[in-house]
């Protein structure tokens, strides 16, 4: 995968990323658990980008993406942006551990996919009650701290546990659904990029 092509489909999975956060997160605004939704999609457009592209770093850079694309097409909640980075960075460090190159197994998907977002949630509720001291978390303390971590956590990874099959159905046979001209393979990733930056408009 030529230079151009890696970064076109990583400029996908973060915009794509990033236009669930603005649509989703707006809609789900007063639904209780909604960041457990939001972590399961966070987490499947991570893997699918890194089967794709499993080199390190990428899923750092796709979720500075998201991060930008929320931050010009959102109110800028900070909390939200730090969640975003701390799902990112967790995803990031996990794959490189366990998903080595060409690695497309159940398992490898499996343990990624649930130790990054148990990770994240983790992170992310530590950060904002005893670093940062967001007043909305610092408030309550420990029992919102397990609350994000045990049952959003757990939610987020039981949906990643349904859903994760699908992925590996797709990868063992070898199901591709782009086209075989390089060229137009190319152009896909932006344009849909583009048509999403205007969709959200």
């Amino acid at each position: 995968m030529k230079i151009f092509n890696k970064l076109s489909w990583i400029l996908f999975w973060g915009t794509l990323w990033g236009f669930s956060e603005v649509v989703l997160g707006k809609g789900l605004s007063d639904v209780d658990h909604a960041s457990a939704l939001l972590a399961i999609i966070a987490v499947i457009l991570l893997l699918c980008a890194r089967l794709q592209l499993n080199k390190p770093g990428s899923s750092a850079v796709i979720g500075l993406i998201t991060i930008l694309f929320k931050l010009i097409n959102a109110a800028p909640f900070h909390c939200h942006l730090m969640g975003i980075a701390m799902i990112a960075m967790s995803f990031e460090a996990i794959a490189f551990l366990l998903m080595k190159k060409d690695d497309k197994s159940i398992f490898s998907m499996f343990s990624t996919s649930v130790l990054s977002t148990y990770l994240g949630h983790t992170t992310f509720a530590l950060i904002l009650t005893y670093i940062v001291k967001y007043k909305y978390w610092a408030q309550v303390g420990w029992p919102k701290v397990q609350n994000h971590i045990f049952v959003d956590g757990s939610l987020s990874a039981i949906g990643l546990l349904l859903l994760i099959p699908v992925i590996y159905f797709a990868t063992r046979k070898n199901i591709d659904f782009l086209p075989s001209y390089p060229k137009v393979s190319q152009v896909i990733p932006v344009f849909l990029s583009a048509l999403l930056w205007v969709a959200v408009q």
